[in-house]
């Protein structure tokens, strides 16, 4: 999972992108820098300004140094969130897309104009979204801000006695913080949209279990290890940020947590539903926005489940020719002998292994970290965290080790999609093409997490396995991955029950009691539309894939396919919707 920078500003803030160029002449033709490019880069330039100061920590994670980009002595905040901040956004992305089309479109660069669809079609998105305010939910257990809060904060690097400074100024807004948000939920509760007992219940044991150790709490003990390196402070002045980071985070931090345990306590019953989305009076038309805004796909609901039923049964029937041809394979797919089995050294082997396929990209420092025992339970099975724009020292990959995740038989596979040729690959790609700062602003779960399964798939592909087992272990990760998808939205557009779960599971062998389905659906009520990030995603871009590699047989029959300048096009496109990668892909 790919966390975001800007997690933390509000959902449906302005976010917009550019290409920000130097400063042109005038009388200069269309497409080569004239006055109207210049007019286009500054308007876009001061809208990155606006938008990466939201927060605090959307900033540092964008900019490690934001005085480079004339940002200084910015007030310390977690944002806004309240229904006037969410009014007031949407007010302002109406105004600016307003702007944006004021620009004459074959007036700019082409570089420009992809900038232009991207952020059309984001503003656009966004204001679509506008009647949905109180059906957003912050808290989820997996994907929720408190869970993902506390991993940012102590992944806040400290560069500076400054920084210190600035990290210990954020911590008493935690408080502040969720306090707006739980008066938010009072309002859910009022409305009726409020969570269901299970997922009350979840939040809750997940908050429980961040705070039942106040002075072990990891915010408190890994502090010390966060201020090695730090040139500009003396012994004293370190053991005063020591005491200073536990006093803050034992009298906001904690008390921000427990808050949130009295309020959902305090609210528990109050949520009348106890399925879908679809359950409450304009929960479909939420789904569907909410899927669009995730995913970034264009797709109805209908092709997105139609799509679905295709992949599994494709997927099926693979597995059945893969395990006919080697009865043995399935045997094997229990425990694949995997050629790596340490993270780095499965990282290192996956850079050399991609190499026949994918383009080179420039030598980067990173890092395997795990997941404190605290959050282990609550967390996914790894992440990747990027880095701010100007800072590519370190980037930092985590292995959650909770027994839940057993094992991790599929380190190998799961490094492939955070690691190589997955997150960490796709994003040094993208910014060694020297990008506008604003487009690390954007966000795009589809292409975030389709890209990241995408590279996770091919991934089995340089394992050195069988071709049987190869194509039983691929094909059966996307076929499950596929029925979850259309699980969601079964529950979430459809209105399935658990029973209704129960039966479609069962329909492929994949449940022996209902208790088996139980973790499924509840996954898809408290999370939705989660997992089609992840499969719609990577649907796409097979489907960008296939119609490359139709284009290609056209124009050099015979002649194998040119992987590396695909995946170097597609990547050096960035971060979009797929309506826009589609567009560009084409040119």
């Amino acid at each position: 999972m790919k966390y975001g920078r800007r997690l933390l500003a509000f959902v449906l803030a302005v976010m917009l992108t550019a290409a920000l160029a130097g400063c042109a002449k005038e009388g200069e033709k269309p497409g080569t820098g004239g006055k109207k490019q210049a007019e286009f880069d500054a308007f876009l330039e001061e809208q990155f300004r606006e938008n990466v100061q939201s927060d605090s920590i959307s900033l540092h994670y964008t900019l490690a140094h934001p005085e480079n980009y004339g940002i200084t002595d910015m007030e310390p905040t977690l944002g806004e969130y309240s229904e006037e901040s969410f009014q007031s956004n949407l007010e302002d992305a109406k105004e600016t897309l307003e702007e944006l089309h004021n620009f004459d479109y074959e007036e700019l660069s082409e570089e420009q104009q992809l900038s232009y669809d991207i952020m059309e079609h984001s503003l656009t998105t966004t204001i679509e979204g506008e009647p949905y305010f109180l059906y957003d939910e912050v808290f989820s257990p997996t994907t929720g801000l408190q869970a993902q809060l506390p991993v940012l904060l102590v992944e806040y690097k400290l560069y500076s006695a400054k920084d210190v400074e600035d990290y210990l100024d954020i911590l008493p807004c935690v408080k502040d913080y969720f306090e707006d948000i739980l008066e938010v939920e009072r309002q859910r509760s009022v409305a009726g949209l409020f969570l269901s007992d299970r997922a009350v219940d979840d939040i809750i044991s997940q908050c429980e279990d961040f705070i039942k150790s106040p002075e072990e709490n990891f915010m408190i003990t890994t502090f010390a290890g966060r201020l090695t390196g730090l040139s500009d402070i003396n012994e004293d002045e370190r053991l005063a940020f020591e005491y200073e980071n536990k006093r803050l985070v034992k009298e906001y931090v904690i008390p921000a947590y427990q808050e949130i345990i009295s309020v959902l306590k305090e609210l528990k019953g109050t949520g009348t539903n106890e399925k879908g989305l679809c359950e409450f009076p304009e929960g479909k038309a939420y789904y569907e926005w909410l899927v669009k805004n995730n995913t970034g796909s264009d797709w109805s609901i209908s092709k997105m489940k139609t799509e679905l039923e295709k992949t599994v049964q494709e997927g099926i029937a693979r597995i059945q020719l893969a395990y006919t041809a080697d009865p043995a394979s399935l045997e094997q797919a229990a425990s694949p002998e995997w050629p790596k089995t340490e993270p780095e050294e499965i990282l290192s082997y996956l850079k050399e292994a991609i190499a026949a396929d994918y383009p080179p990209i420039e030598d980067t420092d990173y890092s395997v970290k795990y997941v404190d025992p605290s959050m282990q339970e609550h967390l996914s099975p790894a992440f990747f965290l990027t880095p701010a724009l100007d800072d590519w020292g370190n980037l930092s990959i985590y292995i959650n080790e909770s027994e839940k995740n057993g094992n991790l038989d599929t380190l190998f596979t799961t490094l492939g999609h955070e690691g190589f040729p997955g997150h960490l690959y796709e994003t040094v790609r993208f910014n060694q093409t020297n990008p506008a700062p604003i487009r690390q602003l954007l966000s795009f779960g589809g292409y975030s997490e389709g890209w990241a399964t995408y590279a996770e798939y091919s991934t089995y592909e340089y394992a050195g396995l069988s071709e049987s087992l190869t194509d039983l272990l691929k094909y059966n990760t996307m076929t499950v991955l596929a029925i979850c998808g259309r699980i969601d939205i079964g529950i979430n557009y459809d209105g399935w029950s658990l029973e209704d779960t129960y039966e479609y599971l069962a329909g492929y062998g994949l449940a022996g009691t209902i208790e088996d389905a139980d973790g499924v659906y509840w996954s898809s009520v408290e999370e939705p539309a989660n997992t089609l990030d992840y499969i719609i995603g990577y649907l796409e871009f097979a489907g960008l894939r296939s119609e490359a590699e139709k284009a290609w047989e056209k124009e050099h029959a015979g002649e194998e396919f040119d992987a590396v300048a695909y995946h170097g096009r597609l990547l050096d496109l960035g971060p979009a919707p797929f309506e826009v990668l589609r567009k560009w892909m084409g040119k």
